[in-house]
């Protein structure tokens, strides 16, 4: 699951493998975050599994002033599709989540499917993240391109200045 603050727009994608990893259903119009999100898609050849169903292609998320959007996304590899029943937005569980006797939604509501294969999970590791265990957990192709992402993240000036903000308050 990520929450990727994109909006993806009606425009289908398909791997150079000729796997699909955008489907047509979605309410929102592509924004410039939906643009780097499905260029991140195609490098990585991941499937957004809610794209493929009109349940799916609902809000995921909403704010006290009416707005909402589909911002949220269930990610699995595009071989995995057809194993793939059901996923759908669970805007009746995203009510019990608020606070009580809330009238609308403000916030990110669960997104829910279910899969025909088996997962195998990692044992718990009790150390900080490092590049070989992303590389262990991810593909090769994803991992790269994450720490890619990484890396240009923590070189910007926004997290430079939010680190030393941090710092500065007592938050390493």
């Amino acid at each position: 699951m990520l929450d990727a603050n994109a909006r993806l727009g009606k425009t289908v994608s398909w791997s150079v493998d000729g796997l699909p990893l955008i489907g047509p259903y979605s309410f929102d119009h592509e924004n410039p975050a939906g643009k780097i999100f499905r260029k991140f898609m195609t490098d990585t050849g991941l499937t957004v599994l809610n794209s493929f169903s009109s349940k799916a292609s609902q809000a995921t998320w909403y704010d006290t002033r009416g707005h909402s959007g589909r911002i949220d996304y269930l990610l699995s590899y595009a071989n995995r599709l057809p194993h793939i029943q059901a996923p759908k937005v669970l805007t009746h569980i995203g009510f019990l989540l608020q606070l009580p006797n809330t009238q609308q939604l403000a916030d990110h509501v669960p997104l829910a499917a279910a899969a025909d294969f088996a997962i195998e999970f990692l044992q718990r590791l009790h150390r900080p993240w490092s590049r070989s265990i992303v590389q262990t957990i991810a593909s090769d192709a994803l991992a790269t391109c994450w720490m890619k992402e990484l890396d240009q993240w923590a070189q910007s000036t926004e997290a430079k200045e939010t680190m030393k903000t941090a710092a500065h308050n007592g938050n390493p």
